[in-house]
């Protein structure tokens, strides 16, 4: 009677392992992951080396369809490169680029690092007026501008000619210094293909 009973022990140790492999899902490296940028990103405020934080768009899944990485999993990001157009170039977009580091899974963290350029982010640019030292810029063109104006005219309206003028050159070294910032706004779709697999319990 003993050993019928073996061979049933053994019979149900074996059917219950599948199951118990079938809990492990696995993300496999290429995989698509969807993310969103929870705040917004300005070259204005923010250097290379400033963390991000992001969250997963949609239910990553296995090859079975079983979710691995569920939506809203946290992502952390940062910003490897970032700077805004050059002074007076009116078309350029500056820098940029994310590394993504990590993805947290249940409370778990998973080495996760791929890196995104300018033209995978999707971004705005925005000029940043005139600043103060572009606006002294335009003062001092005004002020010099009437003083010539003084100068060669010796009349008011002479004066008020060459302050006009001279506001007119100093607002154009303005604009020429002006520089335009990359924006990326809050809510931003961004998505990248998985290093490597990624598996959870």
């Amino acid at each position: 009677m003993a050993q019928p009973s073996a061979g049933g022990t053994g019979s149900a140790a074996e059917a219950s392992r599948p199951e118990r492999e079938s809990s492990s899902r696995t993300a496999a490296s290429g995989t698509t992951v969807e993310v969103t940028i929870r705040d917004e990103i300005s070259s204005r405020q923010y250097s290379a080396g400033h963390a991000v934080e992001g969250s997963v768009s949609r239910d990553v899944l296995d090859n079975r369809g079983r979710v691995v990485i569920p939506a809203g999993s946290d992502v952390a990001l940062e910003i490897t490169k970032i700077s805004p157009s050059n002074a007076g170039d009116t078309r350029g977009e500056g820098t940029l680029e994310l590394t993504v580091t990590s993805i947290s899974v249940n409370g778990a963290s998973h080495a996760a690092r791929a890196i995104l350029g300018i033209n995978d982010i999707p971004h705005t640019m925005k000029g940043r007026g005139v600043t103060k030292g572009q606006g002294t810029d335009l003062a001092v063109g005004a002020a010099v501008g009437a003083l010539a104006g003084q100068l060669i005219g010796k009349n008011t309206k002479s004066t008020v000619i060459g302050g006009a003028v001279g506001a007119v050159g100093g607002g154009a070294v303005a604009v020429a210094g002006a520089q335009r910032d990359i924006i990326v706004a809050a809510g931003t779709h961004i998505s990248f293909a998985l290093p490597q697999s990624i598996t959870v319990k």
